[in-house]
């Protein structure tokens, strides 16, 4: 007898048989529907033709580190138009790019600007394995995707390059804790600090063996260094130094910055094995979607420069991903790695319902 039957068994009657054979067979045709893949399935734009049901079951995936450094020639990125246009123009609904090093235009300038823009696809593949993007530039967000619809975009590979890095990063030498001041010699490979008003915009410590941020160590905000040659930095850590011990690593976020990857605008897209290795702020940000999946994102340190023998200590400057929309957003994230990062994880802006 279930538990929510609170009746004396001298009072339950049998059901008619008419009404009990009904009953059986509707619990045997619900119990024989199928289960759909999707229990956060997205709801189609009105009229719209959607990829939902093409998609495969999400499968066991490994995460890897990708060693090794970048090698051959960086082809300028406005090339990827190039081959998106005459992929177009032979009426292709799968446009592959062809793989390799790509690099925005390098230089800095006053204003933000966009290393690379691709706006308009509708209802095709985008390609995009063996692809990798270098940021040349300290003032760009690197890529943006706008006005998607229903588009799958598989690979891309996005990172800094190594002469304008986002941080850097060293090893504690000496602590005094009674002035709130460490010392750090900076990890070879990796850059001077970049500092306005003799400050970088974050410190955080983090620990040798994992590599990950140490626990019960707050970021530090507007941190001033003071250079004493040779590589190494006296750091104001104020508070925290207490907890801060000689051959722990710290990494230093410098103040400028964009994003990685920004949607803009996208109606039922399907981003898929895209590595984001270093952002300035958010490495991806969907600026007003509708239904957006993200699914095998990698947001992870990127490949040691050349010279290093510590392994990159950061990814993204702030949030992983960040969403941000007013149109009854639906996305769906699933089977991420997300690590190595300033701030949230997931994010969504407080405009979001």
């Amino acid at each position: 007898m279930s538990s929510f039957c609170r009746e004396p068994l001298a009072r339950l009657r049998p059901l008619p048989p008419l009404l009990y054979t009904l009953l059986l067979a509707l619990s045997l045709g619900a119990a024989n529907e199928p289960v759909t893949k999707w229990s956060t399935r997205p709801q189609p734009l009105p009229g719209a033709r959607t990829i939902w049901d093409d998609l495969p079951e999400v499968s066991p995936w490994r995460y890897a580190k990708w060693s090794g450094v970048y090698k051959g020639e960086i082809r300028p990125a406005q090339d990827i138009l190039r081959q998106i246009e005459l992929g177009l123009k032979a009426g292709g609904k799968i446009l592959s790019i062809e793989p390799g090093l790509y690099g925005t235009e390098p230089g800095d300038s006053v204003k933000y600007k966009t290393g690379l823009r691709i706006d308009g696809l509708t209802n095709l593949e985008l390609v995009m394995e063996g692809v990798v993007i270098l940021s040349r530039s300290r003032r760009e967000t690197m890529v943006v995707f706008e006005n998607f619809v229903n588009v799958k975009i598989r690979g891309l590979t996005l990172d800094i390059h190594k002469d304008v890095f986002h941080f850097t990063q060293g090893t504690v030498r000496e602590v005094d804790a009674a002035a709130g001041k460490t010392v750090v010699e900076l990890h070879a490979g990796y850059p001077e600090p970049l500092l306005i008003a003799g400050k970088v915009r974050k410190g955080a410590v983090h620990l040798p063996g994992s590599l990950l941020l140490k626990p019960k160590v707050f970021s530090l905000s507007e941190v001033a260094l003071e250079a004493l040659g040779n590589r190494n930095y006296r750091v104001d850590t104020g508070v925290s130094t207490s907890n801060i011990f000689p051959g722990e690593y710290m990494t230093f976020t410098f103040h400028d910055g964009a994003h990685a990857l920004q949607l803009n605008g996208m109606s039922n897209v399907l981003l898929e094995d895209v590595t984001l290795h270093g952002s300035r702020m958010f490495c991806l940000v969907d600026v007003n979607g509708y239904n957006t999946v993200i699914r095998r994102l990698r947001l992870t340190p990127g490949p040691m420069p050349d010279g290093a023998s510590i392994p990159r200590l950061k990814a993204s400057s702030q949030d992983g991903i960040h969403f941000k929309s007013k149109r009854g957003d639906q996305s769906v994230v699933e089977d991420c790695l997300i690590e190595c990062h300033d701030d949230e994880e997931i994010a969504r802006a407080r405009a979001v319902p």
